[in-house]
């Protein structure tokens, strides 16, 4: 019953975001017809790229926090893993994701998969924390004193909930509560500390695949690819967050809306928020399109492998 009205609550709530979305953009419609928007291919091929860079940075990082919690999969396994579970999250709830990772980490510890889940997103979100410290402290126009001090807060935070001891025994409770055996060994700190560093590169990759969209729409200056960056990566995640939204669907859009009109103009950021969402989803179909193709093509070539070394 309880999980029936979470679900209800969920759409609901979701349904209320898209709404406040639409009128939003129903209320900005003179100056979506007013704004000149030139498009230019080249900026929204690179926009592209570095949309498919990130997820393959992503991937990387992923393999190697993966095998950190011994889920020693070969890169061809994890990338298709990690790319396919990440359209898992298309649908509401979140749990697809994860079933979808764990399905394809066959006979490996669905605990550590868990885990190893909740630390890639938390070193992301501090990592993302980190960018968005740095783009507050060097963007060009004013901010309250308060939004260093509550990033700077938030990144501190975030640092002692990705320490082992914290997460072993945050972890170990929800264990015991399902009465399953706890988790004994984690990546050291230093190591975690390491993806944080290592999500920065991701992150900037996306940024500047949403700074090119924009630019393929109207021209912005390069001094905002910070600011771009860390608000447009804070916000995804944030989206991801958002267990009742599908993809985050109008959670990220939301927080665009909110912020970025005091960077650059309105109809920028809503035509730009739509469409960095169609390039993404476009760069994960065709990965997870190129990742499904090589591995089903190495399963053949290992049947071929065998049948060619068995007796006649």
């Amino acid at each position: 019953m309880f999980d029936k009205i979470k679900r209800f609550a969920g759409k609901i709530l979701t349904l209320a975001i898209l709404v406040s979305i639409v009128i939003y953009v129903y209320s900005n419609v003179e100056e979506l017809r007013d704004a000149e928007f030139d498009l230019r291919i080249e900026y929204v091929c690179l926009s592209f790229l570095f949309a498919s860079l990130g997820h393959l940075l992503n991937m990387l990082t992923w393999y190697r926090l993966a095998h950190s919690y011994g889920l020693k999969a070969d890169l061809v396994t994890t990338a298709r893993a990690w790319i396919l579970s990440r359209l898992g999250r298309y649908v509401p709830g979140k749990v697809v994701l994860l079933i979808v990772r764990m399905n394809l980490y066959k006979g490996m510890s669905k605990k550590s998969v868990g885990m190893a889940t909740v630390t890639e997103y938390l070193s992301s979100l501090a990592a993302a924390g980190i960018v968005l410290s740095a783009a507050i402290v060097t963007y060009p126009g004013k901010s309250p004193l308060y939004y260093p001090a509550a990033v700077i807060t938030g990144v501190v935070l975030l640092a002692i909930a990705l320490h082992p001891k914290v997460l072993q025994r945050f972890a170990n409770k929800l264990l015991q509560l399902a009465k399953r055996r706890p988790i004994e060994e984690y990546p050291p700190y230093t190591k975690i500390l390491g993806y944080v560093a290592a999500y920065l590169l991701p992150i900037a990759a996306h940024g500047l695949g949403f700074f090119f969209l924009l630019n393929a729409l109207q021209e912005v200056s390069g001094r905002y690819i910070l600011t771009l960056t860390g608000i447009y990566y804070a916000s995804s995640l944030i989206g991801m967050a958002a267990v009742f939204a599908p993809s985050g669907i109008g959670i990220r859009e939301g927080i665009l809306f909110l912020i970025l009109p005091q960077i650059i103009p309105k109809p920028l950021v809503i035509v730009g928020a739509v469409s960095i969402r169609l390039v993404v989803t476009a760069a994960e179909l065709l990965q997870a399109g190129v990742f499904s193709l090589f591995a089903r093509m190495r399963g053949r070539d290992s049947v071929k492998s065998i049948a060619s070394e068995s007796p006649e």
